[in-house]
């Protein structure tokens, strides 16, 4: 198959005739432009700001409606229900909470169980829970007394670890009284007896009413040289000290009385503080 021949190209000389293929050199120009027509206003890129308008439109919505949830009345405190209060005096309780027209969103429910108890002496303890949309609940749980201690005839209420209360729920009324004799001290609110003393009266009294005791307890008697001091109905007295080595002075005091019982000794009181070297006298 034949190629196709391509067509000679001749270029024109410089006299005008036809002439040869050869090394002509030419100047090659650059076509003018035409000017581009000036605008009397500059192009905007109006899809993008209709965009950003929308976003910002959009965020302003946002921040306006979180603004209003978090400082309008929608969520706002307009009921508060108090329980466990006997005592205590509801008012006083809401007052020291200080949430009235809070926002739910904003307050600090254990900061407020703090004030209420800093702030009402006859609160051991508060919680607070959120009730939405506009209420709180504060449940309480009050100081309770459990007997007396009484020093220089001055008598005050103490709790079951020996602190003085000064509001609260009061003892019952066979509650006990711990007598201290010698020299009186000025027991001031919130201050301690001898909580070591305390514990081991409650747990004799428990143990007397279980008849573990087989002994009539007169009173108790705390001494700054002896402790704890048990006064008993025909039978001699028991000094106990203190809580230490408890289940054993109870278990020798016993084997001790029922021993007096067939050997008849005149015994004034045993002393129990010593381990197992009681002293009789």
């Amino acid at each position: 198959m034949r190629r196709p021949r391509l067509p000679q190209l001749r270029w024109p000389s410089r006299n005008g005739r036809k002439g040869q293929l050869g090394t002509q050199r030419y100047e090659l120009g650059r076509a003018p432009q035409p000017r581009p027509r000036r605008r009397l206003f500059p192009r905007l890129p109006w899809r993008r700001l209709a965009l950003t308008a929308l976003l910002l439109a959009i965020a302003g919505g946002l921040g306006y409606g979180g603004f209003w949830l978090v400082d309008g009345p929608a969520l706002r405190v307009q009921q508060i229900t108090i329980e466990g209060a006997e005592s205590a005096d509801p008012l006083a309780i809401a007052a020291a909470a200080d949430l009235g027209k809070r926002s739910l969103l904003t307050i600090d429910t254990t900061e407020a169980g703090a004030r209420i108890s800093e702030g009402v002496p006859a609160v051991k303890s508060a919680t607070v829970r959120r009730e939405w949309p506009q209420a709180v609940t504060i449940s309480v749980r009050e100081h309770v007394g459990w007997g007396y201690w009484q020093s220089g005839g001055r008598r005050v209420v103490i709790d079951s670890a020996g602190l003085v209360l000064p509001a609260g729920r009061p003892p019952p009324a066979d509650a006990t009284t711990i007598f201290e004799i010698g020299e009186s001290r000025p027991l001031d609110p919130w201050d301690y007896a001898e909580p070591d003393t305390v514990t081991a009266v409650m747990q004799l009294i428990e143990d007397a009413r279980s008849q573990r005791l087989g002994v009539a307890i007169e009173r108790f008697e705390y001494h700054a040289d002896r402790g704890l001091v048990v006064r008993v109905a025909d039978g001699p007295d028991a000094i106990f000290g203190d809580w230490r080595n408890y289940s054993f002075k109870v278990a020798a005091w016993g084997a001790l009385l029922n021993r007096l019982e067939r050997e008849p000794i005149e015994v004034n009181e045993i002393d129990l503080r010593f381990g197992r070297q009681l002293v009789v006298r």
